[in-house]
């Protein structure tokens, strides 16, 4: 176990010893509202994931659309947290400046909700920014070409030229083989 599951474990039993004072004094608990939040955060997580999966999945460019949905998805979260902190620093400053007592139900309150709301309105935007400059980078590359369209009539295999825009220099010649001629029509007609 390390020290980090070790401090995260104490803070556990310490929130289920706090639940129970409050339980008891008849005081509301929030011990449970924490972990079911906690829960449906990593629901959330495990759920965009998926989504990231599925969609490089069924994308035509599958290795762009991993990369782009995982900078966001990184982007996004590296944000949100950085928005929660940002929010309840921002909020409990406030707060102290003013000489309000952060320790009351109201102020912390406030402070969760602050958190809350800077963390999804940062995550949002910084993976908005994130998605639009890197889909325009894959776009200053250009676009991948369509490969051209086979002609309807196979011409005569006796010598032939084809020319393609990403292919200008290379010229591709055709040489008459055995039996080509009726394999090339037989193979148009299937496709036609």
């Amino acid at each position: 176990m390390t020290v980090a599951e070790t401090e995260e474990q104490v803070i556990m039993e310490n929130m289920e010893i706090y639940s129970e004072i409050a339980t008891k004094t008849g005081k509301r608990s929030y011990t449970k509202l924490s972990k079911g939040a906690k829960i449906f955060g990593r629901a959330l997580i495990v759920f965009q994931l998926g989504m990231i999966v599925y969609d490089t999945c069924e994308s035509d460019h599958p290795v762009q659309t991993a990369v782009e949905e995982s900078a966001e998805f990184g982007a996004s979260f590296a944000a949100g947290i950085a928005g929660e902190i940002i929010g309840t620093v921002a909020v409990e400053s406030i707060f102290i400046a003013a000489g309000i007592a952060t320790t009351t139900a109201l102020a912390s309150v406030v402070v969760l909700a602050a958190s809350v709301v800077t963390g999804i309105g940062l995550a949002v935007a910084v993976g908005a920014l994130t998605g639009f400059l890197i889909t325009k980078l894959f776009e200053s590359g250009g676009k991948t070409p369509k490969a051209p369209k086979a002609p309807a009539t196979v011409p005569s295999l006796k010598k032939s030229v084809v020319r393609h825009p990403a292919t200008e220099n290379l010229v591709i010649h055709f040489a008459k083989m055995p039996a080509a001629e009726r394999l090339a029509r037989r193979l148009t007609a299937a496709s036609a």
